[in-house]
């Protein structure tokens, strides 16, 4: 990398070219340190990670994960520590955590290449977490969430490349949130969702 620095002098010739070339001085210095610490920081997680527990969620520090992601416990409560995550190469499960209540903490990824699927959450009561997701490789399973009663978080999805499977939410009432998604590359399940009255969420299927 090449840097050109023009110098303009001010009144005190001497005075005028010593100040600013500290300064220039500082700020690639800054540069150069900013750079690296932005470099250093971005850890690409190889295989599979799996999350039992909020200490778990807590320590983990990656910005993407080649392989699968499992988030299923008893106690975990807050997914915000996730918050550096872009992307998943496999699939990812969000199960059974009998305490969660949102997906914040994913509100970073964009790309899950495999399966999501969000199941058995009995406190989930949105997804909006899930806000910036615009396209799924895999299939899409929302299932057994007693308290949802959206799927806005999946506002921005536009596609999903295998089934769409929506299935005993209890408490679910509108697709409203799939409204931007255009496509689906397989079997389209929505079924045993005692309080869904309406399809209006799918209009844009084509």
């Amino acid at each position: 990398m090449r840097f050109i620095i023009t110098v303009t002098p001010a009144n005190n010739f001497h005075g005028g070219i010593m100040s600013q070339i500290k300064l220039v001085t500082k700020l690639f210095v800054n540069m150069i340190f900013l750079g690296l610490f932005s470099v250093s920081s971005a850890q690409v997680i190889d295989g599979d990670v799996s999350l039992y527990t909020q200490a778990e969620v807590n320590s983990f520090a990656g910005t993407s994960i080649t392989g699968n992601l499992t988030i299923s416990g008893s106690d975990i409560v807050d997914l915000t520590p996730l918050s550096p995550l872009t992307s998943v190469g496999g699939y990812l499960y969000v199960e059974n955590n009998a305490l969660l209540t949102n997906l914040d903490g994913l509100d970073n990824l964009t790309s899950v290449v495999g399966v999501l699927d969000v199941g058995g959450n009995a406190l989930l009561t949105n997804l909006d977490g899930l806000d910036n997701l615009t396209s799924l490789g895999g299939s899409l399973g929302v299932f057994l969430n007693a308290a949802l009663t959206n799927l806005a978080g999946l506002s921005n999805l536009t596609s999903v490349g295998g089934d769409l499977f929506v299935h005993a939410n209890a408490a679910l009432t509108n697709l409203a949130g799939l409204s931007n998604l255009t496509s689906v590359g397989s079997g389209l399940i929505i079924e045993d969702n005692a309080l869904l009255t309406k399809l209006n969420g799918l209009s844009n299927l084509t």
